[in-house]
């Protein structure tokens, strides 16, 4: 058995793009032109490879022997095929011609693919010189390509041919192509049924990056290193140099003049120095082997995985288009969708690898995953390949212009997620959030606020996937659907119905030690009354108009169109949350007058009442109003039927609620207090309110001393902004056992005695 040895490659990087690539092109060209047993890793930051041979063997293999994958795009316009047709390459080599009568081993593929494409694309040509004469007397006339109308028309059903003879050539390229020329065409392209043709990312746009062919470039760069004619290196030292420098990481030598495309994002042109523009200089072999390694994502076996999805969804791990959860998004858009890259720490054979990457097997339960937060939950299931350290997450994004760059987005390490399903609840009700937003149909009525909170909530969602354990992302995701529905009850994108209903784990997941998020599940589990079957007439009806179930928005129609009926019941609007509090509490009050009772009708689910430190903290103005109120609207949507009560007193670590307001809040409980019930009067809210705390708290010591009560104080008063926060706290509503606990300094002292 032959010693293994293991080369660190330091040129082979997890990121950018390209630098991966380079990694995955090593591998399969090893095992596919030497029939070695090579295996690779990522550790370190970088690919580690063991192979049978030392480091001098492993140059000379692609210096010597090396075959490139024929990567040639017969039907792009921009490609050699069709430039020596238009003779624009007077004074260049024409590397097809010269590859076709060359008889070097190593161009063997290069020769067989280019022979059978030089046939099957003559048609393509041919119709693309007669396009291209009927436009050249217009340009001759300086018309700026203006043609006459008959030439346009013309031209026009020559482009439509042109279309269609591109779909049929590339069925025949398909067929006729074999071994390694059919594997790049399955990466670039998915040829679908009636001539549907999905473009992979990894290719641009069929095999070209803009103006950038591929093919092109790829002859480029072999001209570069090789004798097209002979195969052997032009200058074998400084080919060996530059494998080198691309290997292992090493002191470059001089790069030639080239791009490397939308592989290596910031490597010269606009911006990337001093100055306008940086001349853009890359190792030829970099972009040699990138290509090598982007042929291994091929999407044939991965369509029949992800059947019933759109084209974009069959190629190996390229999900819909995840503008969050990095810091480069802003508001632009990946529309050619994310490349996620997985890494995996332990040696793997290319057929492992392969069978990874061509099948892009990431699951969420039974479905393929679909977008970056699919991914993230993919990870966090195990509904990926087993042994992964994680994914390097790229997206495809307009710079400089209408270039497109595969700019890195981070990295997502696998590891349990343990609450990421809890996702899956507002899933469906996203995506329709997101189709909306993304919509350019002026009837959509999509204005740039909704769309900015429709971000914020994705941006969310993705931050809570990932850090799953977070309970402050979960709470951001809380506090983003209650922006999204504010705007909804404007009228805008009501349609989609607001936030469906959450299990119970929020309450879980979300919770963190905070007066804030303990006061937002009293008020969001706030109803009429709890029975056996749950909540009766919860309070988020006095936020949203919806129906007598509580699930949807009550909808109108009129003269076709549909908007949402005015409710005198929505009395908190999102502009002050004090005042909506207080609104609330006034119109349960009223309510409760129309029944001819005269209490709060307001209770919590059991167990989940405001406590004393809490209220405390509230009344002291040592609480965000604004982020309790939000994060409450959110629980709203809690199934509260499901909640299971919680038992055992939860200890305070403050008790010094003032009298004052104890007295008012003593009125008006939803529940008696022995046999006795003290009644409230709106106006004690409304006084209140108007910051005349004095009036408010002498009627509530006037209906406690009716009651058959002893207050132990006369009366007392407050400033204006501490007595409209005494009135917001009456919409927390607290259980018998601190109502019985606080009644106790207002018994009559014979009373207090004999307990």
């Amino acid at each position: 058995m032959s010693m293994m040895h293991l080369h660190a490659l330091r040129g082979c990087r997890p990121r950018p793009l390209g630098s991966y690539l380079k990694a995955i092109g090593v591998l399969r060209v090893l095992r596919e032109q030497l029939d070695i047993p090579a295996r690779g890793l990522w550790r370190d930051e970088c690919f580690h490879l063991v192979v049978p041979f030392d480091r001098n063997p492993l140059l000379a293999f692609f210096l010597t022997e090396f075959r490139p994958t024929p990567i040639l795009t017969p039907w792009n316009r921009d490609s050699f095929f069709f430039m020596r047709e238009r003779d624009v390459e007077r004074e260049r080599q024409d590397p097809l011609s010269t590859i076709e009568r060359s008889a070097a081993p190593r161009f063997t593929p290069l020769r067989d693919a280019i022979k059978i494409a030089e046939k099957l694309s003559q048609p393509l040509r041919e119709l693309d010189a007669e396009i291209r004469k009927l436009r050249a007397p217009a340009r001759s006339r300086g018309d700026s390509g203006q043609s006459p109308l008959h030439d346009k028309d013309q031209i026009a059903q020559l482009e439509r041919k042109f279309r269609t003879l591109k779909a049929r050539t590339l069925r025949r390229l398909a067929a006729q192509w074999r071994g390694s020329a059919r594997e790049w065409l399955d990466a670039a392209l998915v040829l679908g049924e009636f001539d549907e043709v999905t473009q992979a990312p990894l290719f641009g746009t069929g095999g070209n990056d803009g103006r950038l062919d591929f093919s092109n470039a790829l002859l480029d760069r072999l001209a570069e290193l090789f004798d097209l004619a002979s195969g052997s290196p032009k200058d074998k030292d400084r080919a060996c140099a530059w494998l080198e420098a691309s290997l292992f990481g090493e002191t470059r030598p001089a790069m030639q003049r080239a791009t490397p495309g939308q592989f290596v994002p910031g490597a010269g042109g606009l911006n990337a120095t001093t100055g306008v523009e940086a001349e853009v200089r890359s190792n030829p072999w970099d972009f040699v082997l990138l290509l090598e390694g982007a042929v291994a994502f091929r999407a044939q076996t991965s369509k029949r995985l992800a059947a019933g999805l759109r084209g974009r969804a069959a190629l190996p791990f390229v999900v819909q288009a995840q503008p969050s959860g990095h810091g480069t998004a802003g508001l632009e858009e990946a529309e050619r969708g994310e490349q996620w890259l997985p890494l995996w720490p332990h040696p793997a054979s290319w057929s492992e690898v392969q069978a990874l990457v061509t099948e892009g097997r990431a699951q969420v339960g039974r479905r393929p995953a679909r977008r970056a937060i699919d991914v993230v939950e993919a990870i966090g299931r195990l509904g990926v390949a087993r042994g992964l350290s994680g994914f390097e997450r790229h997206g495809y994004l307009q710079r400089n212009g209408k270039s497109i760059f595969a700019v890195p987005l981070g990295r997502v390490e696998a590891g349990e997620r343990p609450h990421a399903r809890l996702l899956d609840d507002v899933r469906g009700w996203m995506d329709a959030l997101q189709r909306s937003a993304r919509s350019t149909n002026d009837k959509t009525n999509v204005s740039a606020g909704f769309r900015i909170a429709v971000k914020r909530l994705a941006d969310a969602a993705f931050g809570a996937a990932l850090r799953s354990t977070d309970r402050r992302a979960w709470q951001q995701v809380l506090l983003a659907i209650a922006d999204v529905e504010a705007i909804q009850v404007t009228g805008q994108q009501f349609e989609h119905g607001p936030c469906p209903p959450l299990s119970v784990e929020w309450l879980e997941a979300a919770a963190d030690d905070s007066p804030e998020w303990r006061l937002a599940v009293a008020l969001g589990s706030a109803a009429r009354s709890y029975t056996d079957d749950g909540p009766d007439d919860p309070v988020r009806h006095h936020w949203l108009p919806l129906d007598e179930a509580g699930r949807r928005y009550d909808i109108r129609t009129e003269g076709g169109r549909s908007r949402l009926k005015d409710s005198p019941r929505v009395v908190a609007h999102g502009r002050d949350s004090m005042g909506d509090l207080v609104a609330v509490v006034e119109r349960r009050i009223l309510e409760a007058e129309y029944g001819a009772e005269r209490h709060l009708p307001l209770v919590a689910a059991p167990g989940y009442g405001a406590r004393t430190d809490d209220l405390v903290a509230w009344l002291m103005g040592e609480v965000d109003a604004r982020r309790t109120v939000a994060l409450a609207r959110s629980l709203m949507a809690i199934h509260w039927a499901r909640v299971p009560p919680r038992f055992g007193a939860r200890k305070s670590r403050r008790s010094e609620l003032p009298e004052a307001w104890v007295a008012i809040r003593l009125c008006g409980l939803p529940f008696a207090l022995g046999e006795r019930r003290v009644p409230l009067d709106r106006s004690m809210v409304r006084r209140l309110a108007r910051g005349d705390a004095a009036g408010a708290v002498s009627l509530a010591l006037a209906r406690l001393r009716a009651a058959g009560f002893r207050p132990p104080l006369r009366g007392a008063t407050t400033d204006p902004t501490t007595a409209a926060r005494w009135a917001a706290a009456l919409a927390f509503p607290i259980e018998r056992p601190l109502a019985e606990d606080l009644l106790q300094r207002f018994l009559p002292t014979a009373i207090q005695e004999a307990r």
